[in-house]
């Protein structure tokens, strides 16, 4: 059997996961393929979205989507945080103590914005907040 595991739900994940799910629907449909999205909340939230809030243009409950109703039907979700990715075992490990093979991998942890991380980003960087 072939286990596709995608390991985050946000827009890349979601969309990786719909169009796997399209190219392996014979063989997901006769029980030969597995596509499975882990996501830490199970809430997709439409990120790009963020700036019509700060502009008075949209809500922020406007913004979020239960994932399932994202995914195609022939993905399976699991809600959970991911603790380890042990490769040479092809697992991945959530904290609830689950443990999902995969065949193949994909990460679509998404990015997070760390200016802190970066030196003199305060003083120097010119960006849209200033």
């Amino acid at each position: 059997m072939q286990r596709v595991l995608v390991l985050g739900g946000g827009v890349g994940g979601t969309l990786v996961a719909n169009l796997i799910s399209r190219k392996l629907k014979s063989a997901i449909d006769a029980g030969e393929a597995v596509v499975t999205v882990v996501d830490e909340s199970g809430t997709h939230v439409y990120q790009p979205g963020f700036m019509y809030i700060a502009m008075g243009g949209e809500r922020a409950e406007h913004l979020q989507r239960p994932e399932r109703g994202l995914l195609n039907s022939r993905v399976n979700l699991v809600v959970g945080e991911v603790e380890r990715v042990d490769e040479a075992a092809q697992s991945v490990h959530l904290k609830d103590g689950q443990r999902l093979a995969y065949d193949q991998l994909v990460l679509a942890s998404g990015s997070r914005i760390v200016p802190e991380a970066i030196e003199h980003f305060e003083a120097e960087a010119h960006h849209f907040y200033t």
